[in-house]
């Protein structure tokens, strides 16, 4: 993996999360700094439509742009110079973008860590997928819900990468997320403004991705600002009843779960 530095004056910064977890929230956040470059899961292209892709799931054709149709052009995407920007960000998941032994991993960036129950991951993919007909992405795969793997990613990049990642928790980021954005921002070096949690309408934000995932990124296209919550109930210490829930379901939070645990013990929380 490289490990290569950007210009001291430009944050580089890959936020690293699973399927559902308010990642494009995020990314909605940061695309309002000024001087900055967003990228919304370019590796996605690739993984699912390319000539080589990897996705366990047929996809109907979309239009896919030229620079990002193989993973080496993404990664050279992410490594091309951005001159006169003082901060280049992008939202992947670990599952579409460590694809041959960490080959196409982008250098030059640090990188942060956003996580979420599992049972609210499944719950909220569920009804994403039920959006989704006739495009591929209209059923349940179950092993992309994988927090041992991305656990596992976590601590390579930490040891050999970024030995000082922001990890957070969804639920914390729910419950205050100005507090929560002020401490990651300081974490990196990046200057936080209002603009980050309240934004005007944007049309060409996600112009391309959108053309994939509509339904996934329905309520974020919609809002104006951060949804909070501060009485989000905690699932680790009032866990969810399940009954209702089908075998598969069960069965992935409870493989989840440990791991996800464990990274939940690493997090900065609200009280820290």
């Amino acid at each position: 993996m490289s490990g290569e530095v950007a210009s001291a004056n430009q944050v580089r910064l890959i936020q690293w999360s699973l399927m559902r977890s308010l990642s494009t929230t995020l990314l909605r956040c940061f695309s309002n700094v000024e001087k900055s470059v967003t990228f919304c899961e370019p590796f996605m292209f690739p993984y699912y439509f390319g000539d080589d892709a990897r996705a366990p799931r047929k996809m109907a054709p979309v239009p896919v742009p030229a620079r990002l149709q193989t993973f080496p052009q993404v990664k050279q995407v992410y490594e091309a110079e951005y001159p006169g920007k003082s901060f280049v960000f992008g939202k992947e998941m670990p599952f579409q973008a460590i694809v041959d032994n960490y080959k196409y991993l982008p250098g030059g960036y640090r990188h942060s860590y956003l996580i979420r129950h599992p049972y609210k991951v499944l719950k909220s993919l569920q009804r994403a997928v039920a959006k989704n007909e006739n495009t591929g992405y209209d059923h349940m795969v179950w092993d992309h819900i994988d927090y041992e793997a991305f656990y596992n990613f976590w601590v390579k990049v930490k040891d050999e990468l970024d030995p000082n990642p922001f990890i957070f928790d969804a639920d914390d980021f729910t419950r205050d997320p100005e507090r929560l954005l002020k401490r990651y921002c300081s974490h990196y070096g990046i200057k936080y403004t209002d603009k980050m949690i309240n934004w005007e309408s944007d049309p060409n934000f996600l112009k391309e991705e959108k053309e994939c995932f509509q339904a996934f990124f329905d309520d974020i296209l919609s809002s104006r600002r951060v949804r909070s919550d501060p009485n989000m109930v905690d699932l680790i210490q009032h866990p969810p009843d399940m009954s209702n829930e089908c075998v598969e379901f069960v069965k992935c939070v409870e493989r989840n779960l440990p791991f996800y645990k464990k990274l939940y013990d690493e997090r900065t929380s609200l009280s820290d």
